[in-house]
């Protein structure tokens, strides 16, 4: 999922959406270090630390957008031998079972 100054709780509702369903997720945040605010360093890290193994962040210090970003998740889901890989961004609102179906 694909990320840039993205307004919580609702992104954060959909990463844990996400984590129910597959077996990690991979973040990649293009939200520029300056402009990050607290609230939202807060739920990252709470998230970060509620699903360890299955949580992954890869933090930009600024916005390279969705193709470079896409590109990182398909390079990192290819070196973890993924069989499958879903690209989201932070607009992408998950519902139950959407993997399956």
């Amino acid at each position: 999922m694909v990320l840039y100054k993205p307004p919580m709780p609702q992104v954060t509702i959909n990463i844990e959406a996400a984590l129910k369903q597959v077996d990690r997720v991979l973040v990649v945040d293009n939200t520029p270090q300056q402009t990050v605010d607290q609230d939202y360093l807060k739920e990252i890290e709470n998230l970060k630390a509620k699903y360890e193994s299955k949580f992954f962040i890869k933090k930009n210090d600024f916005n390279l957008g969705l193709p470079v970003s896409y590109n990182f998740a398909i390079e990192y889901a290819k070196s973890n031998n993924f069989k499958f890989l879903l690209l989201l961004d932070q607009d992408s609102n998950l519902t139950d079972n959407v993997v399956k179906k």
